[in-house]
């Protein structure tokens, strides 16, 4: 497959139809099973302003003292839904993403989280969402950025 970059045997990075590249299994997983944990770079929150200002700012996660997290390997990739096969959580001592399946996802299949921070949340991104399962980005918007 052109344009695939596996960074490990559970995940690749590949083409996505919600939005430019997303993360997808490259086998099933169970519920609760570990997808991925990601090392984070933290961001010193006096340094955020200047990265909002750039293409990170879709890709990096709210962190702990107001800090900004860039997350290694595929984490900042997953592509954002409102119907998520995953979750994620932050581990401030660790400094890593946790990356779990709520679902069972099958091989080939996107690996989504809702970016708020929680499975079930219905509230706004910093993104218009359009989409039969409300996954696909389409542009910024002026909103301040949530979870993610």
């Amino acid at each position: 497959m052109k344009n695939v970059i596996a960074l490990s045997d559970g995940v690749q990075l590949q083409r996505s139809s919600i939005s430019g590249r997303g993360v997808f299994a490259r086998h099933a997983f169970e519920p609760d099973d570990v997808i991925e944990v990601c090392p984070v770079i933290v961001v010193p929150a006096a340094q955020r302003p200047a990265l909002d200002q750039t293409l990170l700012y879709d890709h990096y996660f709210n962190w702990h003292n107001k800090d900004a997290a860039l997350a290694q390997g595929l984490g900042c990739f997953y592509n954002h839904s409102y119907n998520p096969n995953s979750v994620y959580k932050a581990d401030f001592d660790k400094l890593t993403i946790t990356v779990r399946a709520l679902s069972k996802i099958t091989a080939g299949e996107e690996i989504t989280f809702n970016y708020n921070g929680r499975p079930e949340s219905q509230d706004s991104v910093w993104f218009d969402v359009l989409g039969s399962d409300s996954a696909a980005m389409v542009h910024p918007t002026t909103s301040s950025k949530p979870g993610k």
